[in-house]
């Protein structure tokens, strides 16, 4: 296009700047007086990769997560972006663990004892650690937390739990609405820190421990036994289980399709290879393998082990011949031909009963021996019962029962609501009985025996239509059992 005959002008570039987006139809294209250029050229910023956002998290990686948020939130300008550089939020943080990124703060205190320790040495970290923590994922600890070892517990398992629950499709189980959850925002940031434990060799092993430990205090895998489909994220061990489950029903089914798709996706979960669980899965997935094999050759060739009719080629190392006489068989038919070892033969027309075959002479024996302590895992069995569905007194004498093998008691709290949502709030509590626990104010239950518990509605208003009584794990905030009834304070 015009191009100069000197040869220091012809090597010149030219550059133009179009402030608006590249089309990406044909049509738009067309309509683009520029796009010849593009051709003619090189075009660059039409692909994702090329783009300020994905530019900015390539330029300054540690601040990857703020990045996403100010775009999702707006159009941030270049002199934003640069601030971000050289700005520390937390300095204190910064000093302490030698970051102030929120996800890699998080991952490194809840992975590593001796990262978190520094968050108590450094004076006011842990203040300021608390409102990044508030801002970023929403977290804040409960009142009785009152030192940085329990709000570390606390942190664990609301971060876990948040995560499983933002990747739920469906909606929680009633059991968890006492937890505290995370807004959608927050969303980004949690699954962050979760995928920065799970993918880094230094905090993987403090991942798998504390998750392990979660999912027990919770009973997740009791718990959550009713939800028909798991999300994607690799939280909790409990969901390997609940997919090679998965995977075993679809192979009953034949439908080796799905099978597999879960076999691809879950190759790579840091659950597959904990614990030597990677063996099972490399079983499972060789005998999805072989049966897809097996399907499609049994769509070519339909096999036997045996023949009957008459042999013609002589001697044969792969067959064993019998006479129809020896082996009880009456009819036309001279010899019975056995395939050796596992040939087979093509089946051809007629059909008799060829007996065992040697796959079907193998009795495969599993010996399980425990070499550690077996714990309890599932969600203890606790009801709670009244001799009314509805109640006339402040005053309700509940019997509560617990049923339990082993010969252990547990401790829960006895609360009631005003409602059975997340937001319902308490209107009572249990009140002094012989299975109160006077500094604590919880319930101690004995298995397989039925406990008087007198629960006082503390409030002189009750509006409500109904009360919901909980039966609550002090530790956790799970609800182990509820119980709804009905107001008649004013009949």
């Amino acid at each position: 296009m015009n191009e100069s005959d000197d040869l220091a002008n012809a090597g010149l570039n030219l550059l133009i700047y179009v402030p608006r987006q590249r089309g990406t139809i044909e049509d738009e294209k067309r309509q683009d007086p520029f796009e010849v250029f593009a051709w003619a050229g090189v075009a660059f910023g039409d692909k994702e990769a090329e783009q300020l956002e994905s530019l900015a998290r390539q330029a300054i990686p540690e601040r990857a997560i703020e990045i996403t948020r100010l775009f999702a939130q707006g159009s941030p300008t270049l002199s934003m972006l640069d601030k971000l550089q050289f700005h520390h939020r937390s300095p204190l943080l910064l000093e302490a663990l030698g970051t102030d990124s929120p996800s890699e703060a998080i991952a490194l205190v809840l992975c590593l004892d001796e990262k978190s320790q520094r968050i108590d040495s450094v004076k006011g970290c842990l203040k300021e650690f608390l409102q990044l923590l508030a801002t970023e994922i929403g977290f804040k600890p409960l009142l009785k937390a009152k030192s940085w070892t329990e709000i570390r517990k606390q942190l664990g398992q609301y971060l876990l739990f948040n995560e499983f629950a933002l990747d739920l499709p469906y909606e929680l189980p009633q059991s968890f609405s006492g937890l505290p959850r995370a807004e959608a925002s927050h969303e980004l940031v949690i699954f962050a820190v979760c995928d920065r434990m799970r993918d880094s060799s230094d905090l993987r092993s403090g991942y798998v421990q504390l998750a392990v430990e979660v999912e027990n205090q919770l009973h997740l895998g009791n718990l959550t036994e009713n939800i028909a489909q798991l999300g994607t994220r690799d939280t909790f061990p409990f969901a390997e289980k609940r997919y090679l489950q998965q995977v075993l029903e679809y192979v009953q089914q034949n439908n080796l399709a799905d099978a597999q798709k879960i076999l691809t996706q879950r190759r790579h979960s840091i659950w597959n290879n904990h614990l030597e669980r990677g063996n099972i899965w490399m079983i499972v997935e060789r005998c999805v393998t072989f049966l897809a094999t097996s399907n499609a050759v049994e769509e070519l060739k339909i096999k036997r082990r045996s023949l009957l009719g008459q042999f013609i080629s002589g001697e044969s190392s792969s067959v064993v011949i019998f006479k129809t006489e020896q082996v009880g068989i009456q009819g036309d038919a001279q010899d019975l031909c056995v395939a050796k070892g596992f040939k087979v033969f093509q089946q051809v027309e007629g059909y008799f009963h060829e007996g065992i075959s040697l796959q079907e002479a193998i009795v495969p024996l599993v010996i399980l021996r425990s070499q550690g302590k077996i714990t309890a895992q599932s969600k203890p069995n606790i009801f709670l019962r009244y001799k009314y569905d509805y109640f006339t007194n402040k005053v309700i004498n509940l019997r509560v029962c617990y049923e339990y093998l082993l010969l252990k008691a547990i401790q829960v709290r006895i609360e009631a609501y005003d409602g059975s949502t997340a937001k319902a709030k308490r209107v009572g509590k249990a009140t002094d009985c012989d299975a109160r626990d006077e500094r604590t104010g919880e319930i101690i239950l004995q298995p397989n025996q039925e406990t008087s518990v007198p629960i006082l509605l503390e409030s002189d208003d009750i509006s409500c239509s109904k009360i919901e009584m909980r039966a609550i794990d002090p530790q956790t905030g799970v609800i182990w059992a509820k119980l709804e009834l009905e107001n008649r304070l004013l009949d």
